[in-house]
């Protein structure tokens, strides 16, 4: 169901990427090579008419909270819409699984085994404002390799895959690695730049994640403390019974069906999706009909409407309606890609006393100098933020001549100012990276992005030599809290 295919290189570097990625999956979960990555997060592609996908649920045992490796490669399917996805990737001795494309640049690929490779000179790499360049063989990295994955993602864009993408590869505290290529806007013709803003969507959750371990630093919050000592709506959350699970139409009224909490949620249960709270359906646009592919996204089609339609407005509202919907299971016991991380970013907000978008551009933009990252983009800065598209499969494939497989179909308005994340209006600030079925999140661009990463990966340093979060934390970050082979 994807059409693109990917092949692992380990290499000593931090990856940050940007893209407009429409039908890529960058990374195989199954491949040993990923074990090392300890903040890594992609957004998948499915190419629409696949079957969906059903949640990735795992019980857990005892085994699974105690440390060890760091984990695999998160991944998760929110929906067939392309459009921007971030990615990123770090890890505890500086080896990083990076993703390199394994088709080939040109209207055709190599044939098998023929040991064709695409040939073109490479182009003076951009540089990014304020991080220091260096070429590839400096820092251990293969200049080949690199140009190589250039190449083939230019094939990729040829076939109607990708209309374009930032990415970069950065090795200790210097840039190796820069590409920009395509068009952030293609009826438009607006080139991809350093600057270009994309939707970072389940990006958005790495920076929530870092913004409650500065709380936790200040000893303001400790990832054991339960949920309802900060939000009171969720001390009596029901859950549904295991016999249940597959139920649908479950409501805070199906008393059959369900069950009171034998633990309580607590903030390392909404990192670590470990909560019991689950997503809801999800769509291109708010003119699509709102399907549920599952019992789980079922039980929130309501919550998924009211927030769309505007009837909920603030974080703080989202938290106590969902409250009310019952959780998949009981918290700790198994694994379900979920609102938790949007929970988390409540809890700043509660204990912080400021909004979510104020604490993150105080307490971790600024410092970092991520000046572009925000929830919402200004009218006049509506043009530097990337077009979002669908990839739509071609009828008829010439599998000889390989022509484009997918025709692009824009999303999110037809002109920039048109877009959700345009202006500061009805949207609830989603610290997880979607809110409703088709907004929220964070918006950001490579050089920002590049930024935090290159933190994380320095064990909290920044480039000014201050620490935004002491090494010790980070460390913990670098742990397996949840050692899932699916994640």
């Amino acid at each position: 169901s994807h059409l693109c295919s990917s092949r692992v290189v380990p290499v000593r570097v931090v990856r940050a990427l940007l893209a407009l990625s429409t039908a890529a999956r960058l990374h195989r979960p199954d491949d040993p090579a990923h074990n090392g990555c300890i903040a890594s997060a992609y957004r998948d592609f499915v190419m629409p008419g696949t079957a969906p996908l059903t949640p990735r649920v795992r019980r857990l045992s005892k085994a699974d909270s105690a440390p060890g490796s760091p984990p695999t490669t998160a991944r998760r399917r929110r929906s067939s819409c392309g459009g921007a996805s971030v990615a990123a990737a770090v890890s505890t001795s500086g080896t990083v699984a990076t993703a390199v494309t394994a088709t080939a640049t040109g209207p055709r690929s190599p044939s098998k085994g023929s040991g064709e490779t695409p040939t073109e000179k490479p182009p003076q790499l951009p540089k990014l404002s304020g991080l220091e360049s260096c070429a590839p063989d400096e820092v251990g990295l293969d200049a080949k390799s690199l140009e190589d994955h250039r190449l083939r993602n230019r094939w990729q864009s040829s076939l109607g895959i990708l209309p374009g993408l930032a990415e970069c590869v950065i090795a200790g505290d210097r840039v190796a690695y820069v590409d920009l290529m395509g068009s952030a806007d293609v009826e438009r013709g607006t080139p991809v730049r350093s600057s270009t803003l994309f939707r970072c969507f389940s990006m958005t959750k790495p920076i929530t994640a870092v913004a409650v371990m500065r709380l936790v630093e200040d000893k303001k919050v400790a990832l054991e403390d339960p949920v309802s000592k900060y939000i009171p709506s969720f001390q009596i959350t029901k859950v549904v019974k295991p016999e249940s699970a597959e139920e649908w139409g479950i409501t805070a009224q199906s008393h059959d069906h369900l069950e009171p909490m034998q633990t309580q949620i607590t903030l390392r249960h909404l990192l670590t999706h470990t909560s019991g709270l689950a997503y809801g359906p999800d769509r291109a646009s708010p003119s699509e009909p709102l399907k549920a592919s599952n019992a789980a996204e079922g039980s929130y089609i309501g919550l998924v409407e009211a927030v769309d339609s505007g009837k909920i407005q603030t974080l703080e509202d989202f938290c106590d309606a969902l409250a009310g919907l019952p959780l998949r299971f009981q918290p700790g016991t198994q694994w379900m890609y979920s609102h938790g991380v949007d929970v988390a970013g409540r809890v700043i907000e509660v204990v912080s006393g400021r909004p979510l978008d104020a604490f993150l551009r105080e307490e971790v933009f600024q410092p970092l100098g991520m000046t572009r990252t925000t929830f919402f983009v200004g009218r006049d800065r509506a043009r530097d933020l990337a077009a979002m598209y669908l990839a739509e499969k071609e009828d008829v494939v010439d599998e000889e001549n390989l022509g484009a497989l997918c025709r692009l179909k824009r999303v999110d308005g037809t002109l920039p100012e048109e877009s959700r994340w345009c202006g500061r209006n009805k949207r609830v600030l989603a610290g997880g990276g979607i809110m409703g079925s088709c907004g929220g999140g964070l918006v950001s661009c490579l050089h920002d992005t590049a930024r935090f990463v290159t933190m994380l990966a320095n064990g909290g340093k920044m480039q000014s030599g201050r620490h935004l979060l002491q090494h010790s934390t980070v460390r913990t970050l670098w742990r397996g809290w949840v050692a899932l082979s699916s994640v």
